[in-house]
């Protein structure tokens, strides 16, 4: 698998009401940073966690916060991890 491991959050929390929109978007995070964009990869998180499935709920919120922790901690994203992208996934946690 070209992510080799790399945890992905809904296999944890599911998928929220509405799954395709927020799937695909965290796949599009996940081929930015693959790809070393940083410009693309704070742009794709950005439309990730401003998403309504992931806003007012429990799950949503689990999502949001696992997401963040990975960009934030997870070598995977070593060579987009910006200030923009920091911040923003801090905004998250």
């Amino acid at each position: 698998h070209p992510l080799r491991g790399l945890w992905n959050p809904f296999w944890k929390y599911g998928q929220p009401t509405g799954d395709f929109p927020a799937v695909q978007a965290w796949a599009n995070v996940l081929d930015s940073a693959r790809s070393g964009s940083a410009a693309r990869a704070r742009e794709t998180a950005r439309t990730f966690f401003s998403l309504p499935q992931l806003a007012g709920s429990d799950q949503g919120v689990a999502l949001r916060r696992s997401a963040a922790l990975l960009i934030l901690q997870d070598p995977f994203f070593d060579s987009v991890r910006s200030a923009e992208l920091k911040s923003l996934a801090q905004s998250n946690l």
